[in-house]
């Protein structure tokens, strides 16, 4: 049996040196991948400053005219939030007023029943917190 080795004389297998034609193509290269860097830049710093160079004075306003609708709205229902306290606060008083004179002025008789389910505002919820 013969055995024939095959043995290739020279670089290792897959490794090649870089091999470039002239000595100015690095150069080359490195300030081309540098513009292309700087264009890419110089579009984002454009990009935000556009938008800080015009911004659309019609949408602020609207968005103003909004936020005053809004406030107004709110301190309408305030007042009316107020407004309808201090009727109830005044309905419990004249009940009050009206049982406290119906039970002086008759002391014999029972207290009326139908007061208190004539009474104008609603009755007061009761909460428990666990």
């Amino acid at each position: 049996m013969v055995t024939t080795s095959a043995k290739v004389k020279g670089k290792a297998s897959g490794k090649q040196s870089k091999k470039f034609l002239e000595q100015k193509a690095p150069l080359r290269l490195a300030s081309i991948i540098g513009q292309q860097q700087e264009t890419k830049a110089k579009a984002k710093v454009d990009k935000h400053h556009r938008h800080d160079k015009e911004p659309e004075r019609t949408e602020q306003k609207a968005r103003s005219s909004a936020k005053d609708k809004l406030k107004e709205v709110k301190t309408a229902l305030k007042a009316e939030k107020a407004k309808t306290k201090k009727e109830k606060a005044k309905a419990r008083k004249q009940d009050t007023k009206q049982q406290s004179r119906r039970t002086s002025g008759s002391a014999t008789q029972q207290p009326n029943t139908e007061s208190t389910s004539t009474r104008t505002s609603k009755p007061r919820r009761r909460v428990a917190f666990a």
